[in-house]
C-alpha cells in the first residue's frame, strides 16, 4: 500500500476504451466521462487540484494494483496504437560488428565497430502472430487446443482447454495465461454454438502460479509478470453434443476483467466434442 501512494497514475482508459492523458482532462470535461485504471480495471477520478500535479486517482483504494502491472499495461497500450497508426513500425538498435579483417590487419589485431541497426517490426510481428495462431490450431490434434486473445490489449491473454477424465467423470480444463487473469474460487463458464444453443458450467478453481520475466526492448530490460491459472469444469454426458455444432462464443468468469471470446469459425467446439467422446467411450469400455 506504500507503494500505492507513490504512484502518479497520469494515464486512464475512458469509457470507451480509450488511453487519456490526465493533461487532456479539464475540470468541465471530467463530470461527462468515466476513468478506468490501465493496471487493474478499477474506477479513477481525475485529481485537478492547484497543489499537486494533476493525476488520475483510483476512487476506491485498489490492494493488488501496482506499479509494474500499470506500466507494463500502458507500455503496450502504446506500442499498440503506434503500431495501428504506422505503415512500417521501424524499430531501431545498436549493434557491434568486427572488421572483416580482424587478426590480419597490421594496424590492429582487433577492430570493432558499432552501428545502428534498423528493422519494420509490423512485418516481423504480422508473421509471428500468423505462426502463432497456425500452431494454436495444430495443438488441436494434440492434448490441448486454444488461442491467444487480443495480446496487446489490456484483457490480452492465451486460453488452452484439455479434456480429462476423473473418478469416470468429464472435465473441461481452461488455463489462462496473463498478466493479471485469475479465477475466482467458483468460475463459471458459458458457452454458444452455432446452432445458438447456450451452456453454462460451473467450475472449481484449480491452481495458479506466477513467473517473473525480463523482455528486452532497445538494450533495456522490461520486467512482465505472467500468470498462469487453471480451472475445471464438470460436463455431464447429455452436455457433449453441444460442442458438435461448433463454439461460437465462449465466456470465463475472470477476475478484474471477464475474458470474452467470439470466433466467426469453430476452433475449440469440434476438438473438445471428440476428446470428449473419446474420453465417454473409454469409460464405457470394459
Amino acid at each position: 500500500m506504500a507503494e500505492m501512494a507513490l504512484i502518479k497514475y497520469h494515464y486512464a482508459y475512458d469509457e470507451s476504451k480509450q488511453v487519456i492523458n490526465i493533461i487532456d482532462v479539464s475540470s468541465i470535461e471530467r463530470s461527462k466521462h468515466s476513468y478506468y485504471c490501465v493496471g487493474c480495471g478499477a474506477e479513477m477520478i481525475p485529481r485537478l487540484g492547484k497543489i499537486n500535479a494533476h493525476h488520475f486517482a483510483h476512487k476506491v483504494s485498489q490492494e493488488y494494483c501496482g506499479s509494474e502491472t500499470y506500466l507494463h499495461k500502458l507500455a503496450k497500450q502504446t506500442i499498440k496504437r503506434k503500431f495501428d497508426s504506422s505503415e512500417e513500425f521501424k524499430i531501431s538498435y545498436c549493434q557491434s560488428f568486427e572488421c572483416d579483417k580482424s587478426g590480419t590487419c597490421s594496424v590492429r589485431k582487433i577492430c570493432k565497430d558499432k552501428d545502428v541497426a534498423t528493422f519494420t517490426m509490423r512485418k516481423i510481428l504480422l508473421a509471428v502472430l500468423s505462426a502463432l495462431t497456425f500452431i494454436a490450431v495444430s495443438c488441436s490434434s494434440a492434448s490441448k487446443v486454444g488461442y491467444s486473445h487480443r495480446p496487446l490489449a489490456a484483457e490480452g491473454c492465451s486460453v488452452n482447454y484439455s479434456v480429462i477424465r476423473q473418478n469416470e467423470e468429464l472435465f473441461i480444463i481452461a488455463t489462462v495465461t496473463s498478466d493479471r487473469l485469475i479465477f475466482a474460487d467458483n468460475p463459471i463458464m458459458k458457452l454458444k454454438n452455432f446452432n445458438g444453443d447456450i451452456l453454462d458450467l460451473s467450475g472449481t478453481s484449480l491452481s495458479s502460479q506466477s513467473e517473473s520475466i525480463g523482455v528486452v526492448l532497445n538494450n533495456l530490460v522490461v520486467p512482465v509478470t505472467e500468470l498462469k491459472v487453471m480451472a475445471q469444469f464438470r460436463i455431464e454426458k447429455y452436455q457433449i453434443p453441444f460442442f458438435e455444432y461448433g463454439v461460437q462464443k465462449v465466456r470465463l468468469s475472470t477476475i478484474p476483467i471477464v475474458h470474452e471470446k467470439t470466433f466467426s469459425t469453430d476452433v475449440i467446439g469440434r476438438w473438445l466434442y471428440n476428446k470428449l467422446i473419446e474420453q465417454e467411450m473409454k469409460k464405457d469400455s470394459f
